[in-house]
Order: C-alpha cells, then structure tokens, then sequence
C-alpha cells in the first residue's frame, strides 16, 4: 500500500470522526429540547445528568408530602403525587428563583414507593440523607395537591418552590460531587 493511500484512509477516518462528533452533539441537543429530562434515556453518568438539567442542587430529604398536603406514614402504593421537601441548599447550576428572599427549601416531584423509569418517578429518598438533585421549575399553576390544602400550606409551598425530576437523584459523595462540579463550572462542556 502506498503513502498516498494510507495518506486518504486517514483523511477519509478524521472526517468520519467528524461527522460521527456532530451527530453526537446533536443527539444530546434533541435530548435536552425536546425531552427536558433524562429519567427514560440512557443517560446514567453523573456528567451528563449535571449538563442536561436546567438546574442541579444539592439537598437534604427532610420530609415526604402526599398529595393530600399531609405527612404520612407508609403509603400503600406508587402514586405520582408523592413529594419530597429538601432543604440545607446548595445550587451548583441554574436558579432558584422565588418570591423576595433566599430559598430555603425546595418541594420536589415525582417520587414513589418504587421506581418509574418511564414516567420519571424516582424511589423515595431516606430523609435525612444528602442527594444532588437534577430539577427544573415546576410551571404549573393548578395542581390537585394544592387544592386540598390549606393557606398557610399553600403559602409555605408557593415560597419554598415546586420541582419537577428531570433525573433521578444521586447520593453527595465527595466523587459525584466533584463530576457535578466539573460539568457545572466547565464553560466549553456541551460545545
């Protein structure tokens, strides 16, 4: 084989690569626009989670809320109105934007007795752990689990936030820490 054909067939290869990089790239593009979530896709890494999620947190489980508002105990089956309030705050990416002042918690959803990878619903968290969250805002305005509460209910979730799983949580080790952190702060990351 000559120098000019091996010359070609790298050519040929870097090109390929090329294409193969791009199509990558806009595969990820889709996923974020049209899916705005990860739960169904094949992404596992803690990486691409942080890069695709409009905002990444980190929170402490404090307590579960059942869609009638109240706390419970063990509930029987995996419903989708099942929340999880976090609190101790730390934002890594995105905003939480609320009424005047500094949030302090923010209410999450869908968890469930078990785990839904289609419908995004996420097993419950113990209370008391650490997770990084990966969320976007909640935009709903009317939400059956605010009808059946009261006021003050009402009022505390309207200042602490609602949140939508965009996947599913992940435990604060110092190694999922530090990938969040690097694909957080990279400014060439998804270019």
């Amino acid at each position: 084989m000559s120098a000019l054909h091996v010359v070609c067939r790298f050519g040929m290869l870097r090109r390929w690569s090329g294409v193969v990089t791009l199509w990558i790239y806009m595969s990820l593009l889709v996923a974020m626009v049209t899916a705005e979530r990860t739960c169904d896709l094949d992404f596992d890494d803690i990486g691409s989670l942080a890069l695709l999620a409009p905002t990444v947190v980190e929170g402490r489980a404090r307590r579960v809320v059942y869609d009638t508002g109240e706390p419970q105990g063990i509930i029987a089956d995996s419903s989708q109105g099942i929340s999880v309030v976090f609190d101790r705050l730390k934002l890594y990416k995105g905003q939480l934007m609320e009424s005047a002042g500094e949030v302090r918690s923010i209410e999450v959803r869908y968890f469930g007795i078990t785990a839904d990878v289609e419908a995004c619903v996420a097993q419950l968290p113990e209370i008391h752990r650490s997770y990084i969250l990966f969320v976007r805002r909640n935009d709903s305005q009317v939400d059956v689990a605010s009808m059946n509460v009261s006021n003050s209910e009402n009022e505390a979730r309207r200042q602490r936030g609602r949140y939508l799983l965009t996947a599913f949580p992940v435990r604060n080790t110092r190694r999922n820490i530090a990938t969040v952190m690097q694909y957080t702060n990279c400014s060439r990351c998804g270019m």
